[in-house]
């Protein structure tokens, strides 16, 4: 985790200038839980900041590996110390709840076949309404081979997010999941018990996006006026995708830009920026009050180059520019992924922004 910036008061100039890089830490855990995951992407939800982590290896007390889990959150214990989190719930298991279960089809997939499905959240979660979002997953299948594992990409999904009564059941809640199954995307609903801080996952049949499709939610999902608009990567770009905010897993409610407009006909849809590879648009003052959509990641070359951008318009015209290179902690050879700005740790108009 670092601290890009350095210098109080600042004027947001383009393109911008990093005086300073303090490295504050890992993201750790309170209780002194130390399993290896990625993401580490934050969203808050109900008025409480979480991060948002993948791939968990759980371990037991002498470093054993317990079980991996592909998707969990763990809360932001203050804004003021951003890297203490703790898990909402861990039982005796040491094995922490995945936010999205795996069905169990995809678990006995596991065990008959030895092939571990992996559902990964990069997008957060976006709260739409007061105590009511979604969150967007993208489904793979990890195959073991004599050289290595890999994923294979199946599709990216989504799911409501309520804040609800402790004795509300599934049935309570109001998702009615789009009747067609496709081969992608796939929807789920969220649910938090407020007093626990903890959220859990419904999962609705199917998929909205299919493997050959944009990421869509993947790289960011902004909640404007009565749309929700999401960010999704594919070999040739980033895209844009359009739905209203009432109706997201309705696959024939989306609507893609094509660089004039959004049309209905993902087929003629145009990226909105390239050369990128994962990160996160937020809306910020951070690179000035005229172009308050901005965006920072990693670049599409995995050379461990941090980009920013900044846009008047979500659609565009995007300004990208490299700012600086990431360095792994305890191998600074190493590759860094999952790069992604958290502007709610620091003031912008500090010029201090805090990336993991």
């Amino acid at each position: 985790m670092a601290d890009l910036g350095g210098i109080s008061p600042v004027t947001a100039v383009w393109p911008p200038s990093i005086v300073d890089v303090r490295i504050i830490g890992k993201v750790l855990d309170i209780d002194n839980i130390r399993f290896s995951r990625d993401i580490g992407r934050s969203f808050s939800f109900a008025g409480v900041r979480f991060y948002m982590f993948g791939d968990t290896h759980c371990t037991g007390d002498n470093g054993e590996l317990l079980g991996i889990v592909s998707n969990n959150i763990a809360v932001v214990c203050q804004t003021s110390t951003p890297c203490f989190t703790f898990y909402p719930t861990l039982g005796d298991t040491r094995i922490v709840d995945a936010l999205i279960e795996i069905t169990e089809d995809e678990e006995k997939l596991w065990i008959d076949n030895g092939i571990r499905v992996a559902l990964w959240p990069y997008g957060g979660v976006l709260e739409t309404e007061p105590e009511v979002g979604w969150t967007w997953y993208e489904k793979n299948e990890i195959h073991r081979h004599e050289t290595g594992n890999e994923a294979v990409y199946r599709g990216t999904g989504i799911g409501q997010v309520v804040v609800h009564d402790p004795d509300m059941t599934a049935d309570d809640l109001d998702l009615t999941p789009d009747e067609t199954v496709y081969q992608g995307t796939g929807i789920a609903e969220v649910v938090t018990t407020g007093i626990a801080r903890d959220l859990y996952t419904i999962r609705a049949e199917g998929l909205l996006f299919t493997e050959d499709e944009p990421r869509f939610g993947g790289i960011s999902a902004i909640i404007e006026d009565a749309f929700i608009y999401l960010f999704g990567h594919h070999t040739l770009g980033v895209f844009l995708a359009r739905v209203p905010k009432n109706v997201p897993w309705v696959r024939e409610a989306y609507t893609f830009w094509n660089g004039v407009s959004f049309i209905q006909q993902l087929g003629k849809a145009v990226p909105v920026f390239r050369d990128v590879r994962d990160g996160a648009v937020n809306k910020s003052r951070f690179f000035g009050a005229a172009r308050p959509w901005t965006f920072i990641g990693r670049s599409e070359s995995q050379d461990n180059i941090v980009v920013a951008g900044r846009a008047e318009r979500l659609e565009g015209p995007w300004d990208l520019t490299e700012i600086c290179e990431a360095r792994g902690f305890d191998d600074p050879d190493s590759k860094v992924y999952c790069v992604y700005p958290h502007h709610w740790a620091f003031e912008a108009a500090d010029g201090e922004l805090l990336v993991t």
